[in-house]
C-alpha cells in the first residue's frame, strides 16, 4: 500500500528543514488550495524560493511539482476538500450513542493518519532499538494508567512465544 501524500509529508516532518516545513505546514493545512497553485503562487504564499519546493517535492517522493499537485487534488477529492485534524465539535443537545458514535470515528482515522504516516524503515529502526535496549519503561498518566500495564503484557507475549 503506498502512503498517501498527507502520511508522506506527516511521515517526514520532523526530518525537514525550516524551509520546507513551511511548504509542508500549507500543503497539510489547506491541501485543496495548494493543488491549485503554480510552484510560484506557494513560493511567495509560503515565502520560500522555487528551489526549496522542488527539493521538498523530491523528498516527497513525486517527480515534479506537477505530480505533487495533482496528488493533493485527489486528496482533495477523496476528502471533500477537507482534512480532519481536530476532534469533532460535540453539541449540547448530542445524544450518547451520537457522541460515541463521533468519538469511534475520529479514532479511527487518528490511527488512519497515524499508519499512514509510518514508514517500514522507521518501524524498522523502533524495532531494532526495542530490541537493543538495555531497559524499555513504560509510563501512563491518568486515564491512560492502564496502556503501560497492556504494552508490557503484550511484550512478554512477544518473548515467551
Amino acid at each position: 500500500m503506498t502512503r498517501s501524500t498527507i502520511g508522506k509529508i506527516r511521515g517526514t516532518y520532523d526530518q525537514l528543514s525550516r524551509t520546507e516545513k513551511k511548504v509542508a505546514q500549507m500543503a497539510l493545512n489547506t491541501p485543496a488550495v495548494v493543488s491549485e497553485m503554480t510552484i510560484k503562487e506557494l513560493a511567495s504564499a509560503t515565502g520560500v524560493s522555487t528551489a526549496t519546493i522542488s527539493r521538498f517535492v523530491k523528498r516527497m517522493d513525486y517527480a515534479n511539482y506537477r505530480e505533487f499537485t495533482m496528488a493533493l487534488a485527489h486528496l482533495a477529492i477523496e476528502d471533500g476538500g477537507e482534512h480532519q485534524s481536530s476532534f469533532p465539535e460535540l453539541a449540547e443537545g448530542d445524544s450518547l450513542a451520537t457522541i460515541a458514535n463521533k468519538t469511534f470515528h475520529y479514532t479511527i482515522s487518528s490511527l488512519e493518519a497515524t499508519n499512514e504516516a509510518l514508514s517500514e524503515k522507521d518501524l524498522a529502526r523502533a524495532v531494532l532499538k526495542l530490541i537493543n535496549a538495555e531497559k524499555v519503561t513504560f509510563f501512563g498518566l491518568g486515564a491512560l494508567q492502564l496502556q503501560p500495564l497492556m504494552a508490557i503484557i503484550s511484550f512478554y507475549a512477544l518473548l515467551y512465544r
